[in-house]
């Protein structure tokens, strides 16, 4: 009887942990952010044989940043023959369902030692910003294995080898580019163990840098023979930080400190001062608890101060709810569940655990609900737009005609048209000439390219992309194409305080001497729901 009392905390973990994600993916349901069916369309052309491309016929173009989940997928697909939206999210169920096991095998003997760690697991699915992230298709999921097998390595002397923990630094680098920061960790961590330096530690430091430089220069320099070029694709589209963003970071400048604490106090939603001031309380009752604490999770601590970083640094991405966060909150969660499984005064430790569960099943509760009412561009509302494509194509006699559009996933992942990826990620030449890496847009090359190198079939220019490509100043646009349908583009107005037509466009040859079947595409367009058209808005409004 007092050995299933002693395994009770574990079972009650991983059920929960079971509970939650199956409740994520109940509510989330078909629901899969866009970006993610980018990764898996390259991922099944890897599989299909054809390459790594974003669709057939494509020069390859390194449109992800994160090789190691396309390469995940593409294994999945091939030896399974399964290609489903679904394959990202049954692989971050079973790489979860792997990390508790691992962690029941490892430290079964030690139940203490392993509730602390399933409790961190727990913590760490029931925070929204993970668990949704986590099964949208993207690569959280395999963010949040590797992070924790990383932290659990320093936790064990003995699997705490150099070239192993390189081996998982450069696992996270290729899942995310920045995570190539957490190769520090070991040498960090030896360092200050040792108190100093000396022939072991620097045996041990050298070690891990050469296993990083082995694993992660390998794929490096395999981008650079298969793709042409030493960074991905995205980092021409994308913004980039800079060196006043690390002075920023250095001060604690506003900005900085204001996305750093807006993270920290999401960690427990709203009860988040309450809940750190109880912990607290509850675990450094003496001096003692605090310095064994801080010795023992020295390491966590170090993954946490780089993931913080890491999340500072990085510019602010269009899709909401730290999705750059996850490191962050895991090496926040790892450190609580260690104070109160292994700190806080056992006459106690049901009743922190107890009230930490019922504070983040209500914050989980809210946080993914609250997301799910307002959840950002999915597969499917991209696939629908494609279709609406395709549709007019039949109507004009065209077969597969060329998109331009910002849409990219679900146009790819559908296949019924070819994309011309106005957002980037899929086309480098569009990514040098307007990415955020330059300082001045090229629109002149941009343009010819358009009018006289690809020539789109349709057009579909709205928001931002509508702004930085502004295709109307240039005279061939309206020399080539005719508007579907055109309006002011209330983005646009709002965020830079100018006039600009967005709208989706079709060539004029496809349409001349037809004006039977334009008509019919502007009324099959009056079924659309263009998000920034300034008469539709004003129309609602009154």
């Amino acid at each position: 009887m007092k050995g299933l009392r002693q395994v009770l905390p574990a079972i009650g973990f991983v059920g929960g942990i079971a509970i939650a994600l199956a409740f994520v993916c109940k509510r989330l349901g078909s629901w899969y952010i866009d970006d993610a069916a980018i990764s898996l369309s390259y991922a099944r052309n890897l599989a299909r044989g054809i390459g790594l491309v974003a669709q057939v016929g494509d020069a390859p173009v390194e449109g992800f940043s994160n090789p190691l989940w396309v390469f995940l997928e593409s294994l999945v697909m091939k030896f399974a023959g399964w290609y489903s939206l679904a394959v990202p999210r049954t692989v971050t169920i079973v790489l979860l369902a792997a990390l508790v096991v691992h962690m029941l095998v490892r430290y079964w003997r030690d139940l203490n030692r392993c509730c602390a760690w399933l409790f961190a697991l727990l913590l760490s699915v029931l925070q929204p910003a993970i668990s949704i992230w986590a099964m949208s298709g993207l690569e959280n999921g395999l963010l949040l294995f590797l992070a924790f097998e990383l932290l659990m390595l320093f936790d064990d002397p003995k699997m705490c080898r150099p070239y192993v923990v390189s081996c998982f630094a450069a696992a996270m680098a290729m899942t995310r580019p920045d995570a190539i920061l957490f190769a520090a960790a070991f040498p960090i961590f030896v360092l200050i163990r040792a108190r100093g330096v000396n022939k072991s530690v620097a045996r041990d430091v050298t070690k891990s840098l050469v296993g990083v430089v082995v694993v992660y220069g390998g794929y490096l320099l395999f981008r650079r023979c298969y793709f042409g070029e030493w960074v991905p694709n995205t980092y021409f589209a994308k913004a980039l930080p800079t060196m006043t963003s690390i002075y920023e970071i250095l001060i604690l400048g506003p900005e900085m400190r204001a996305r750093l604490f807006d993270a920290l106090f999401a960690t427990f939603g709203t009860a988040t001062p309450w809940a750190l001031v109880v912990l607290c309380v509850a675990t450094f009752c003496g001096v003692f608890h605090a310095r064994n604490f801080l010795r023992n999770c020295m390491s966590v601590l170090i993954v946490f101060c780089i993931a913080a970083f890491c999340y500072a640094y990085l510019p602010n991405d269009w899709m909401p709810y730290y999705r750059f966060a996850t490191v962050f909150f895991v090496g926040i969660y790892v450190m609580i569940s260690m104070a109160v499984c292994l700190y806080v005064k056992s006459s106690i430790r049901i009743l922190v655990v107890g009230c930490l569960m019922m504070v983040s099943i209500f914050n989980f509760y809210c946080g993914v609900t609250a997301f799910v009412k307002d959840a950002p561009i999915s597969v499917n509302e991209v696939e629908r737009r494609g279709a609406y494509f395709k549709e007019w194509a039949q109507l004009l006699g065209l077969d597969k005609p060329l998109v331009m559009t910002a849409d990219a996933g679900g146009i790819l992942w559908d296949e019924s048209v070819y994309l011309l990826d106005l957002g980037m990620l899929c086309d480098a030449t569009i990514s040098k000439c307007l990415g955020e890496y330059r300082k001045e847009r090229d629109v002149a090359n941009f343009w010819d390219y358009v009018f006289e190198v690809r020539k789109p079939d349709f057009i579909a220019t709205r928001a931002y992309h509508s702004y930085i490509s502004d295709l109307r100043s240039d005279p061939r646009f309206e020399r080539d194409y005719v508007p579907i349908h055109q309006y002011i583009d209330t983005w646009i107005l709002n965020r830079y305080g100018c006039v600009m037509y967005s709208g989706d466009y079709v060539r004029r040859h496809h349409v001349e001497g037809r004006e039977e079947s334009l008509k019919r595409l502007r009324n099959l367009s009056k079924s659309i729901m263009y998000p920034f058209d300034f008469n539709l808005l004003k129309s609602e409004h009154n």
